[in-house]
């Protein structure tokens, strides 16, 4: 499952924080996207589940500041590549969420001259200034993980980022953010990957120039469709607790090419990059040239991808969560639980359109029809008032089922059932608020008389 262009976040690192804090902003806007897209990950920017543009900015100042220590002091500038792979793991360990989302981290060989060109891995303390939005500047001495850190070895692999690394973890609906280095310089740039459009004609493993490859991503450099109107002011006194200017979304987009001229050789990348005129739009007194027609300074950069790292959302084995030897009514709670309803007649009521995403439907491990086991399908939250139910047993006849005007489908595989909400009438897919209601394990049959509206 692929994650939405809509569910990225569009947090801009210039006039919120600073020219150096690419990585965490783009990090951030990753974190967006899987917090909307993920209900296990919902906590992952704000424990109430909220995904505010103050949360974004709130979560981005504490990666910079208390992770990634983020600073023009490093070489190169910016967020080394130890403590972002560091940081980002240990930003997940403390907000409980570890086993809910697994961090992976590919670049160059470790032992290699260009992980130790940009790397910054091993320094027992280097002084660095920070400048947080929200605590002012602030200086620390930060020690680095080295090459042999249990983390980093478990996590890192080496050999550098290849285009079917980005198109698995994109297809694999991944949080993908990609580390770039400019061509003849010691200087890059974090951006967040959205969408690989590339079809390798020729089999040959590789981005060849005719093959059009384009990559979409999240650019923090001008992330917003609009902005609002800016405030005179000076921005390095100002900005840090009342920001000149604010991106109002929706999420810009930016294409990239990409060329890969030998299987498993670095990734090279070209496109038009699009600033914000930090003079116009923030109210900066230093003037900046560049296009005053759209408030942008554009320019083409080229250069190679040098560092992914890639967020996968996990499944976790939950409980089981058992009734009683009575008869219960269970509320359902997405998140692929695992529900025993007991000796009773049991009640399973589906009141939440979580249960629609991916790998979140619920487990029905011991339904009987016999004992009069029955599920309950709110109405409001799911927009039903009547059960439509058709079984299927096979794949063509449940793709059929789904242009069929049936409202429930139920899909009996060998050692699973699975009943499905059908919203778009005899138009392809399950509709926009339609998909997976609920798994029976053992795959019983299941009638109408089985279900009711609550």
């Amino acid at each position: 499952m692929a994650i939405q262009r809509e569910n990225y976040g569009y947090l801009p690192q210039l006039f919120t924080f600073d020219r150096n804090a690419c990585v965490p902003t783009a990090t951030v806007n990753i974190m967006a996207a899987l917090a909307r897209t993920y209900p296990s990950l919902r906590s992952l920017i704000s424990s109430n589940g909220d995904v505010t543009y103050q949360d974004l900015a709130a979560t981005r100042d504490t990666l910079a500041t208390d992770y990634f220590y983020t600073s023009k002091n490093w070489q190169p500038t910016g967020s080394p590549l130890s403590l972002v792979i560091k940081g980002v793991q240990s930003y997940v360990a403390d907000r409980n969420l570890a086993q809910a989302l697994e961090v992976e981290a590919i670049g160059p060989e470790l032992d290699s001259r260009e992980v130790e060109k940009i790397g910054n891995f091993g320094i027992t303390e280097k002084a660095v200034s920070i400048e947080s939005p929200s605590r002012g500047r602030l200086e620390k001495t930060v020690t680095t993980p080295s090459i042999s850190d249990p983390i980093i070895q478990r996590s890192y692999r080496g050999g550098g980022v290849t285009i079917q690394d980005i198109q698995q973890a994109l297809d694999n609906g991944d949080g993908l953010l990609l580390g770039l280095i400019y061509d003849g310089q010691l200087a890059g740039h974090g951006v967040s990957a959205v969408n690989l459009d590339w079809t390798d004609r020729n089999g040959n493993g590789r981005a060849d120039g005719k093959e059009d490859a384009t990559l979409t991503i999240v650019d923090p450099l001008n992330p917003s469709e609009n902005y609002s109107q800016a405030t005179p002011g000076n921005v390095d006194n100002q900005q840090r607790f009342d920001p000149l200017v604010e991106a109002l979304g929706p999420v810009k987009t930016t294409k990239m090419t990409l060329i890969s001229s030998n299987r498993g050789q670095a990734v090279i990348f070209n496109y038009n990059q699009s600033s914000l005129d930090y003079d116009k739009n923030t109210g900066e007194p230093k003037r900046t040239a560049g296009d005053t027609s759209n408030n942008t300074r554009n320019s083409n950069v080229s250069g190679k991808i040098t560092f992914a790292g890639i967020l996968t959302a996990r499944s976790i084995k939950r409980d089981i969560i058992t009734g009683t030897s009575d008869d219960n009514v269970i509320e359902l709670d997405p998140g692929r639980q695992r529900i025993k309803g007991g000796k009773g007649s049991d009640a399973f009521v589906i009141g939440d359109l979580d249960s629609l995403q991916e790998g979140q439907s619920d487990v029905l491990i011991d339904f009987k029809s016999k004992q009069n086991d029955q599920i309950g399908l709110s109405g409001d939250a799911l927009s039903i008032d009547e059960i439509d139910l058709i079984s299927v047993n096979s794949r063509l006849e449940q793709n059929l089922a789904k242009r069929s005007d049936h409202t429930l489908i139920y899909r009996q595989r060998e050692n699973t059932g699975i009943l499905y909400l059908n919203t778009n009438g005899d138009d392809r897919g399950w509709g926009a608020t339609g998909g997976e209601l609920v798994r029976l394990k053992g795959a019983p049959d299941l009638n109408a008389t089985d279900l009711f509206i609550s």
